[in-house]
């Protein structure tokens, strides 16, 4: 992510009063209202990328979600969107910072990763894939994560995690490879404006089993999926629904890959990788998590119909903020029913990539 350079001092202020500052080096010259809501567009070798990144606007939580942008060397950019998952247990250190662990980790790599010798190692090798970058941060993250304090890899219940995705283009191989785990996804954007988004998302059927015991719960309490939460005992069901959905998900076989710093993930394939070239016939990329897509999703139209008419309401922007547009969108669906959900909106980043066709005619075929 963009590297801010003042310090919220109310934060900084609780960060010394709880003597926790040896686990947030990262944020320590965070700009906390970039983190919340930024923009950025800029060029890169092969073209150009808009980012934004969109805190829901959940009352005592911070944006979950983050990016990072990173150059790899001459010629290589690495992109990154993650979507923060916090454990089911709350952590109690993190909670009197007014941070959730899904914020945290989200923070931890998009700030901090950049600055670790696993990075350096990375972009010092020709060679390195996405797939490269996404196991070498599980095994950091897990170094990382077991420092703090209330996180133990025993009870995996107090580990937080995320749903990522990642591009890393090469320009001096003419290529690009991905890796992606969970509900981030990744869009090849074609030459006639149509999108085909190539990752699966092994959440979907959790998500949807949960969907449909939130109706269930609106049924027998005489309510809907808006308000069933708001009654106390219907919540705390939902809350015991939700711990054993992530029980029998969360890096198991069968389940779903989250990046936690659990080797499972990796052991058990429960991620996505490929490599493509960038002379594929395709003019751009869209990567995003399941809060920017949210808008656009309707039942009877794919993923991929979702992602394009993410990507032309980018077009009609006009360098305003794309993910408010959607924010409009669920506003003027206050009882969930055209969008079927279990909150109003989540946190949201989009990150689309638009390769200019004259860079990449006139670069170098690798040798």
């Amino acid at each position: 992510m963009e590297q801010v350079i003042r310090t919220s001092s109310e934060f900084a202020n609780k960060m010394v009063q709880e003597n926790l500052r040896d686990f947030s080096w990262f944020l320590h010259n965070a700009d906390m209202s970039k983190l919340e809501h930024n923009i950025e567009e800029k060029r890169f070798p092969a073209g150009s990328y808009y980012v934004e990144t969109l805190w829901s606007g959940a009352r005592g939580k911070k944006n979950e979600d983050s990016y990072a942008v990173l150059p790899m060397g001459e010629g290589r950019t690495l992109f990154a969107v993650f979507d923060g998952a916090s454990s089911q247990k709350k952590n109690e250190s993190l909670a009197r910072l007014g941070m959730s662990g899904a914020f945290y980790l989200s923070h931890m790599v998009s700030l901090g990763f950049v600055q670790s010798q696993e990075f350096g190692i990375l972009y010092r090798n020709k060679n390195t894939t996405a797939k490269d970058v996404m196991t070498s941060m599980n095994k950091w993250i897990h170094q990382n994560l077991r420092n703090v304090p209330g996180i133990n890899y025993s009870d995996i219940p107090s580990v937080p995690g995320m749903a990522a995705a990642f591009v890393l283009v090469d320009v001096s191989k003419r290529s690009l490879t991905i890796s992606q785990v969970a509900d981030a996804a990744i869009g090849m954007v074609k030459r006639d404006g149509s999108v085909s988004v190539i990752t699966p998302n092994l959440n979907a059927k959790f998500d949807e089993e949960t969907l449909e015991f939130a109706y269930s719960l609106a049924e027998k309490y005489g309510s809907d999926i808006a308000h069933v939460r708001q009654i106390p005992e219907a919540n705390e069901e939902c809350r015991q629904h939700l711990a054993e959905s992530f029980a029998r998900k969360t890096n198991k076989k069968g389940g779903c890959g989250i990046l936690n710093g659990m080797s499972e993930m990796e052991d058990l394939g429960l991620f996505y990788s490929d490599e493509f070239s960038l002379d594929d016939g395709f003019s751009g990329l869209m990567m995003f998590s399941d809060g920017a897509i949210q808008p656009y999703l309707d039942k009877d139209i794919s993923l991929s119909e979702s992602a394009r008419l993410l990507r032309e309401r980018q077009k009609m922007s006009n360098g305003l903020s794309v993910l408010s547009a959607g924010v409009s969108i669920l506003d003027n669906d206050p009882e969930f029913k055209k969008i079927p959900r279990l909150k109003h909106r989540d946190d949201a980043t989009l990150l689309t990539i638009d390769f200019d066709a004259r860079n990449l005619s006139s670069l170098p075929l690798a040798a």
